[in-house]
């Protein structure tokens, strides 16, 4: 689960990326503001589950991994709008 989550941050920054015409760079902020909002409120309380030695305790482990994997796609994207502009 946490792996498909991490996944889905990155999809999500990376398709307002590919899908924006113009203004790349102001779009992939706020894709990713939008997947802080989503993350937490799916994530926000995560509990491991009843087979983990930690059963039942609260884990923020899988917003922290889902948020910077975000935010390592929102810089790779930010560095590579610079680099390579938009040619319309």
């Amino acid at each position: 689960m946490l792996a498909s989550l991490a996944w889905l941050a990155l999809a999500t920054v990376a398709t307002a990326w590919a899908l924006a015409p113009t203004h790349r760079r102001l779009v992939v902020p706020i894709a990713y503001a939008f997947g802080y909002w989503a993350a937490w409120e799916v994530l926000a309380d995560w509990y491991f589950p009843a087979s983990h030695p930690l059963a039942y305790q609260t884990s923020r482990l899988p917003l922290v991994t889902t948020l910077a994997s975000g935010l390592v796609c929102v810089f790779k994207l930010w560095t590579s709008a610079r680099r390579y502009p938009l040619n319309t």
